[in-house]
């Protein structure tokens, strides 16, 4: 491999270097190339998991990185971790709010404009209030049961659930939430609304 003068600026290190080992190979010639490709790939698996989002976080960071937007990358699902002031199951459609000057995640729902969703639980195992959970924020594949394919559905006026009926009632917002892709799978895409 030659030199070709390009230069890079990446935060991450993947020890390449400009040059190939020189002929003849030893053993431990060898040896030492196959750890630093070990370690390029390694470099690389976290690279995709810490600046591309290209996997959950482990369970253990999530209280570091609660309320922190370094995991809303460009390239990353939208994945935000953040404490529950209120208990939300896998799946249940969330609000960003603010409580006592931290953001925190609550239930959504379309009654007023107070609780608008802005993304779903993606926690497996729900988030406890207090506790920090993984939520996707605006857009996303949200597993669910019951769904029929290609029927659009909404907010509703009931904490974290979804409809396939705008709520419209005067004071309610209208917010679109997505489109059942299947029976077990609506692409969640939340955005505007409306109040009625």
């Amino acid at each position: 491999m030659s030199d070709t003068g390009l230069s890079y600026n990446l935060s991450v290190n993947f020890r390449l270097t400009s040059n190939a080992p020189p002929l003849p190979l030893t053993t431990s010639d060898v040896r030492a190339a196959f750890e630093d490709v070990y370690v390029v790939l390694n470099n690389l698996s976290n690279a995709f998991v810490t600046l591309a989002g290209a996997s959950p976080r482990n369970r253990s960071e999530w209280p570091l990185l609660s309320g922190s937007s370094s995991t809303l990358l460009t390239s990353n699902t939208n994945r935000l971790y953040v404490e529950a002031s209120e208990i939300i199951a896998y799946g249940d459609i969330i609000n960003l709010t603010n409580v006592a000057g931290l953001l925190r995640v609550q239930l959504a729902n379309a009654v007023d404009n107070t609780r608008p969703a802005d993304g779903f639980c993606s926690s497996s195992t729900g988030i406890a209030v207090g506790e920090v959970g993984e939520v996707i924020l605006a857009h996303g594949v949200l597993p669910a049961s019951g769904l029929t394919p290609g029927q659009r559905y909404y907010l509703s006026t009931t904490n974290g659930i979804m409809s396939n009926v705008p709520a419209v009632a005067a004071g309610n917002i209208e917010q679109y939430l997505g489109v059942a892709i299947s029976s077990t799978a609506m692409y969640f895409n939340s955005g505007y609304w409306i109040q009625h």
